[in-house]
């Protein structure tokens, strides 16, 4: 839980565009670093491209 309100304030959660691309890769590679403590990660920003926002769009979709 985040204890200050001004930082919460400013946290907007909204669906993820082609323009947050970047935002997104590297989000996901310092997931993995994390999580893997130094294993390599492959992926790149056209995988997140292609795999994320392409025809068989995985990022950004509501599933209810």
């Amino acid at each position: 839980m985040v204890e200050n309100k001004d930082v919460q304030d400013k946290i907007v959660i909204r669906q993820a565009l082609i323009k947050d691309d970047e935002t997104v890769f590297k989000m996901i590679r310092s997931l993995a670093k994390y999580h893997s403590k130094g294993a390599e990660f492959r992926a790149t920003i056209e995988d997140v491209k292609r795999n994320g926002f392409g025809e068989l769009q995985k990022i950004g979709l509501s599933h209810l």
